[in-house]
């Protein structure tokens, strides 16, 4: 950055029926130390049918945008679009950032001296406040965060293949010319954009100081629902990009294990002891790995692991089934720029973009 002067910045939270959770996520981001004329705060409703239009509505200071309801993904992009900050940061409606939040990602973005960072994301926490079960599942994500990235473990500035969307801090200017998230794909977008951006020879960082409260699932059904979402949101990365990431490889292991054990069975080649002690040895490890880590009982470790092996591999099968079979959502490796009505000629993708050398 040039001289002294400090960024604009604009916080985006996309909201979907979420009149439980927007206004504490509101009133976190209210209570920010960052300069109040250098911040702006979005929130787009997708749609929502509660009261969640009224509450923001309360707020004279957030502008509030609607849309018909397209996803999470289509309204970051419109809260981008809409924004005036020379940096876009986004949150999520459950989520409620620590008060020094954007104070610690603008000053990664201050710091950096190649030209090339693109974003930086930060870490999450459970909420203090959430439910038992809910409390079982941050500790599970906890656990298994450094195959997984759910939640990453570092405790350095580092760089890493991707952010969390509900921690995350973009030069608007690179967010746009690489045509932001993509609409059709929630959730998985966020690696899917940050793969986009690195693919470009763009840096992203993170950093453990930028830290979000994040209400997790906190019924078994929103549990199971959610491994379901990433499993299919992995898959159509994996179609998209090719297998880049260690997670990528989990659904691919288990089902040559779920095809090779009934099969020497069946052959008589093995046993059906023989045959499952590796399975139940890697089983083993796995829960034990989990406990050491979670901090969880034996019984809610190994349900837990077996419902994210089984929900997890079964989503992401059944996307590539659906890929080629029922439909085939977009897939191209670089996306339009999101054109900036506000500024002329502002449609620049991400190659001209980097060759201008000009992130903010």
């Amino acid at each position: 950055m040039c001289g002294t002067k400090r960024p604009t910045i604009s916080v985006v939270i996309p909201v979907y029926n979420d009149e439980r959770y927007i206004r504490a996520a509101i009133e976190a981001l209210l209570a920010q130390t960052y300069p109040n004329e250098l911040t702006e705060i979005i929130v787009v409703d997708d749609g929502s049918t509660d009261g969640t239009a009224s509450i923001v509505k309360e707020y004279d200071t957030v502008k509030y945008l609607h849309q018909t309801n397209q996803g999470p993904s289509a309204a970051r992009n419109f809260g981008a679009l809409e924004a005036h900050g020379k940096l876009v940061a986004f949150t999520d409606s459950d989520c409620e950032p620590d008060p020094d939040w954007l104070e610690r990602l603008v000053e990664i973005f201050e710091a950096d001296k190649t030209g090339r960072l693109a974003t930086v994301g930060g870490v999450q926490r459970g909420h203090p406040d959430d439910n038992a079960y809910a409390r079982k599942v941050d500790a599970l994500l906890c656990a298994i965060g450094i195959v997984a990235d759910y939640v990453k473990p570092n405790k350095h500035i580092s760089h890493v293949s991707h952010n969390a969307s509900c921690n995350s801090c973009y030069s608007r200017n690179l967010y746009m010319a690489a045509g932001g998230f993509r609409p059709s794909m929630f959730p998985g977008e966020d690696v899917d954009l940050d793969k986009r951006l690195k693919d470009a020879g763009y840096t992203v960082l993170f950093t453990p100081q930028a830290a979000v409260k994040h209400h997790r699932a906190d019924t078994p059904k929103r549990f199971k629902r959610m491994l379901l979402s990433y499993g299919s949101s992995s898959a159509y990365n994996v179609i998209t990009h090719g297998l880049f990431r260690i997670i990528h490889l989990a659904p691919i292991a288990i089902l040559m294990a779920a095809i090779a054990l009934p099969a020497a069975v069946a052959t008589g080649a093995l046993g059906i002891w023989p045959s499952s002690l590796p399975a139940a040895l890697c089983l083993g490890l796995v829960v034990c790995w989990i406990r050491k880590k979670s901090g969880l009982g034996f019984s809610d470790s190994a349900t837990l692991a077996a419902l994210t092996a089984i929900l997890f591999t079964y989503g992401f099968w059944k996307f590539f089934i659906d890929f080629f079979r029922v439909s085939r959502p977009d897939t191209r490796k670089r996306l339009e720029p999101i054109a900036d009505t506000s500024e002329p000629n502002s449609k620049t993708n991400i190659v001209d973009t980097l060759r201008k050398g000009s992130v903010y």
